[in-house]
């Protein structure tokens, strides 16, 4: 959630990352308008929201979709397989390129950032099986304002 002026609150990761963008325009979060790179970083944002962490819901949270526990404990088995499907579909759009989106930064590179640390923390280890996500992890890492974040949050990327 993030909080705006007036006491306003906007919700959703991508709703969020799009207003920060647009309200940045200086900062180059979004590629030029029209342009099949702002196009791909939609692409992005709206998978990421609407697949991969759909599947870490099921892992996590899978009340939110069955009240029969039987159930859920076969949504949190099966979401581990589906996100390490999903880890490959990555690692195949990762493929010789700086960024999310080729080589400018964006705003689908923070929100995919937080995928490469969940998938460390659920035991997939994007570092053995997914060399260029985490060449691109370590890149990011780099990233001053990314540093602050960890470092202020108290978080790691790799465990």
């Amino acid at each position: 959630m993030l909080e705006l002026d007036g006491g306003q609150r906007l919700t959703e990761a991508a709703a969020i990352l799009l207003h920060v963008a647009g309200r940045y325009p200086a900062a180059r979060l979004l590629p030029q308008g029209g342009s099949l790179e702002e196009a791909r970083v939609f692409e992005w944002l709206a998978w990421l929201t609407s697949t991969l962490h759909i599947a870490y819901a099921h892992l996590w949270r899978p009340e939110r979709f069955t009240a029969d526990q039987a159930a859920r404990k076969v949504l949190a088995e099966e979401a581990k397989e589906h996100i390490a499907r999903f880890n490959d579909t990555i690692k195949q759009r990762f493929r010789g390129q700086d960024f999310a989106v080729g080589s400018s930064y964006s705003v689908a590179d923070p929100y995919l950032l937080v995928f490469f640390r969940w998938a460390n923390r659920i035991g997939l280890n994007p570092v053995g099986g997914l060399p260029a996500w985490t060449a691109w992890a370590r890149r990011m890492e780099q990233r001053p304002a990314v540093a602050r974040v960890l470092e202020r949050e108290d978080v790691s990327l790799w465990a």
